[in-house]
């Protein structure tokens, strides 16, 4: 979809910056707790699993796309653990195998180095 107009305009960069795309990709590889969360048991929470970023730039949160973890919700927190959404949400509303990623309302800046925080329940 490259060269499309964004579903979320946003401003130009700050003067001496310029846009960047890039993708922060967390798995079981990188984030071992990942690869446990399938035998949590319903009701059940998994501990705030940080997501830490790159510490070469500050960063522009616009999309959020998770695999389809079927039976657990979601709930993304900013560095300053402000929820990104008003409840957990079912992980399946953030995966799609047509849609690349699903398109937050607002962008969230960070800090180069921040440390955003995923925490997951089981249904």
């Amino acid at each position: 979809m490259t060269g499309e107009r964004p579903q979320f305009p946003f401003p130009p960069p700050p003067a001496g910056y310029r846009w960047q795309p890039c993708i922060f990709q967390f798995d079981s590889s990188n984030t071992p707790i990942l690869g446990s969360l399938g035998g949590m048991l319903t009701g059940q929470q998994s501990p705030y699993i940080p997501l830490r970023l790159d510490r070469d730039s500050r960063f522009f949160l616009l999309a959020v796309r998770l695999s389809d973890t079927a039976g657990l919700s979601v709930e993304l927190f900013t560095p300053w653990s402000d929820p990104l959404m008003d409840s957990p949400v079912a992980a399946k509303e953030y995966a799609s195998n047509t849609v690349p990623v699903t398109a937050l309302e607002f962008g969230v800046e960070v800090p180069a180095g921040a440390v955003f925080t995923v925490r997951y329940q089981a249904q």
